[in-house]
């Protein structure tokens, strides 16, 4: 009799167990799992050790030595510049450990990861290359392997107690190769799983520099890129905010920035130009999320979320700072990569934007400005600097960046949809004009990733609805049917939208169950109106008259604000008699234009 039975007898208890075959059976298996522990007590292992689990048993593992060799080179060749983060002799001599090393094949693979999905790499052993289509889906399924690999080498180990340099950037490189499978929420966790090694490691203190090897050098890095792309997560990406209402702000509601400027910039390596060239890039972008401060940070995560707001004292001016400090982080003639240009220029017109979207909803905006980016015409001005910009720079050096860029695009490109219908502006007829940008940045998108993002669809579906003689001139094609209530509610509950729906997701619906728009806010701004030379300053939320005939004829509305109880500071929307704040009423017939940063995660 087993002990356990022995010690129930003792205590007067009869236990009655399974009789007849049942009994047989549970019989066999008790006297099969006692010879398996057996066997491995005689091999020196715990019956309980975790690696004698099959459930943590090594299967074939993805990643072998020829990926890694391609990943690596490739990274090298088209990711260094613009993530300067690894010293090449140092991650070959992990690579040559793979075999016999945990910490080594999880950073490599990845690092793979990272590159092949979003570089989609051509993978070695292809007899014949793969149609784009056939690419991603190869490409998405072996980082998906990796993943899944990593995990499981990990639980091998001891990492979270004992991180090294190889720990932190395997949550790194996880994090970028996630964002770019768009699992997002998985990606934030191992953003702030690099960002809890970090602290750990004390690589946020100054004191805890060496006398500057490589693994310092990569510390040092990898503190400012982690610095720079948890402040891209300020807001959850577009295709986060397809989700319900209440499930969009619960994913952003308490992401605080977390690291700030507390040790020394990193310096390059004055011999190696290629790395010269990579620091440059990456003093570029942190000059400009430098903008992105305590004070940015609350104020742009309180207008996301519906809570009061306290404007600075001078928020025009500090506005209009914001605006300056990201006109002089980029120089003009900075000389730099294509790769790394399309970057730097798409990012800063991407943060211009996000930034007058914080002046608009503090009521701050003005005809008769004479700081343009505090005008409502802001948006053109912007996305017509880009377009002149992107059209010297070729599709492979945007595709570098994945989806990330198309995200940015995308929202440039949304707002730019609203402007143009709110104002019939006239061009010659051999004049570029802000149709024209709309059109290129639509184009961009539709390429981008072999046009397998959602923004096609959406970018498409506003199109439609606000500038509709422009989709026809344009050929693009018929919105899909709409969703029956139970499909969209099953899309909505599960998480994860169907592509066919993604057009058709633009407009409000009346209650949080049900998927809403990706820019979602209660109060908006019907029809359209041409600028007077009178000024005006446009707050919170006012009604206007339809001038431009695409707007006539589409039921637009323009998002000025936030949905709930915005302090607007002094001097500002209140004091023209033009705005109209509208609390906590919810438009369900139109589509609101406020929206946040689309987190799109630098590569």
């Amino acid at each position: 009799m087993p002990v356990i039975d022995e010690k129930f007898a003792a205590m007067g208890l009869i236990l009655k167990g399974p009789k007849g075959s049942r009994a047989k059976v549970i019989s066999e298996l008790r006297k099969s799992q006692e010879q398996s522990s057996s066997s491995q007590s005689q091999d020196g292992a715990s019956p309980l050790s975790p690696l004698a689990s099959p459930m943590f048993a090594r299967q074939p593992e993805p990643l072998s030595s020829e990926l890694a060799d391609t990943c690596i080179r490739e990274f090298f060749d088209k990711m260094f510049t613009t993530v300067p983060i690894l010293h090449r002799g140092w991650i070959q001599q992990r690579a040559s450990e793979v075999s016999t090393s945990p910490d080594a094949y999880c950073v490599v693979g990845s690092l793979c990861v990272y590159v092949v999905v979003q570089c989609r790499v051509e993978l070695p052993g292809l007899s014949s290359p793969l149609s784009p289509s056939s690419a991603k889906q190869q490409a998405n399924s072996l980082g998906l392997r990796l993943v899944e690999d990593i995990k499981r080498m990990r639980n091998q180990t001891d990492y979270s107690d004992n991180p090294t340099t190889s720990t932190i950037l395997t949550s790194f490189f996880l994090c970028a190769g996630l964002f770019s499978l768009e699992r997002h929420n998985t990606a934030w966790y191992y953003m702030q799983e690099a960002i809890t090694f970090i602290k750990m490691m004390r690589i946020h203190r100054e004191e805890s520099y060496g006398v500057g090897g490589p693994a310092d050098v990569m510390n040092r890095r990898l503190f400012w890129i982690l610095f720079i792309s948890e402040r891209y997560w300020l807001q959850p990406p577009p295709s986060i905010r397809l989700l319900t209402k209440r499930r969009a702000q619960a994913l952003h509601k308490h992401r605080d920035i977390l690291l700030h400027e507390t040790i020394e910039f990193p310096q390059p390596d004055p011999d190696d130009p290629f790395d010269e060239l990579g620091i440059i890039g990456l003093t570029c972008l942190y000059n400009m999320f430098r903008a992105v401060d305590d004070q940015f940070s609350q104020t742009w995560t309180n207008l996301r979320s519906s809570t009061q707001i306290v404007w600075p004292a001078n928020t025009a001016i500090w506005l209009a700072g914001l605006q300056q400090q990201l006109t002089d982080a980029v120089p003009p003639d900075l000389k730099c990569t294509k790769v790394q240009e399309a970057d730097l220029r798409v990012t800063q017109q991407w943060l211009r934007l996000v930034v007058w979207q914080l002046s608009t909803a503090s009521g701050c905006l003005s005809s008769a400005a004479h700081d343009e980016s505090m005008t409502l015409l802001y948006p053109i001005k912007l996305s017509k600097d880009l377009a002149e910009t992107l059209q010297f720079i070729d599709i492979e050096a945007m595709d570098v960046h994945g989806i990330g860029l198309a995200e940015k695009l995308f929202d440039i490109a949304y707002s730019l949809a609203d402007i143009i219908a709110l104002n019939s502006i006239e061009t010659g007829t051999y004049e570029v004009g802000p149709r024209d940008h709309l059109t290129t940045f639509l184009n961009l998108v539709s390429t981008l990733r072999n046009g397998e993002t959602k923004f096609v669809g959406l970018l498409q579906a506003k199109i439609r609805e606000v500038l509709p003689a422009m989709a026809i001139s344009l050929g693009l094609p018929p919105p899909p049917p709409p969703a029956t209530p139970s499909s969209t509610h099953s899309a909505s509950s599960s998480g994860n939208v169907p592509p066919s729906l993604m057009p058709s997701l633009t407009r409000f619906e009346s209650t949080d169950s049900i998927v809403s728009s990706p820019y979602d806010s209660p109060t908006a701004v019907s029809g359209a109106s041409q600028l007077t030379s009178a000024p005006m300053r446009f707050g919170v939320a006012h009604q206007v008259v339809p001038s431009s005939p695409d707007a006539g004829e589409s039921a637009m509305a323009l998002s000025m604000g936030v949905s709930h109880n915005i302090g607007s500071p002094a001097g500002s929307a209140s004091e023209s008699g033009l705005s109209e704040n509208l609390g906590n009423t919810r438009n369900t017939n139109t589509f609101s234009s406020n929206y946040g940063p689309s987190s799109g995660f630098r590569s």
